[in-house]
């Protein structure tokens, strides 16, 4: 089977496709402005490689899948226009792992963010310089 289209083309549909999310999808957008706040408090912390593999990881884990949530609703929503209970759990179940992605992912950037401002907090400097240590 021969391809109908470049990869050039490719990459222009998955743009395309990003700008419709981003233009359509108000989760999304509000996601994408917590990861840019995200980056620009890493600058300010000064973090190192580590954290900031992290903080990538964690964040491309939450706007993938928001969009793949994205996708899965409006796949249900094609498919059965109409108000269907199975349609709704499986959208309410996409919605979940949204959210137990940014749940995981704030935690992620807490003790990051933590770690860095805990040498400041009295009595707790030593505690999360300590665990930390091993990643260092």
């Amino acid at each position: 089977m021969k391809r109908s289209h470049s990869i050039y083309k490719s990459f222009c549909f998955a743009i395309k496709g990003f700008l419709i999310a981003l233009k359509e999808e108000r989760n999304l957008k509000i996601q994408i402005f917590v990861f840019l706040f995200l980056l620009f408090l890493g600058l300010l912390l000064k973090f190192r490689p580590y954290e900031w593999v992290m903080v990538l990881l964690s964040s491309s884990m939450v706007i993938v899948s928001e969009m793949i949530n994205s996708v899965i609703e409006r796949v249900m929503d094609f498919v059965k226009p109409e108000f269907d209970d199975r349609v709704g759990t499986i959208k309410d179940m996409s919605a979940a792992f949204v959210l137990i992605a940014c749940f995981f992912s704030v935690i992620i950037f807490l003790i990051l963010v933590f770690n860095r401002v805990s040498p400041y907090i009295v009595g707790l400097g030593k505690c999360f310089n300590y665990s930390f240590k091993v990643l260092t």
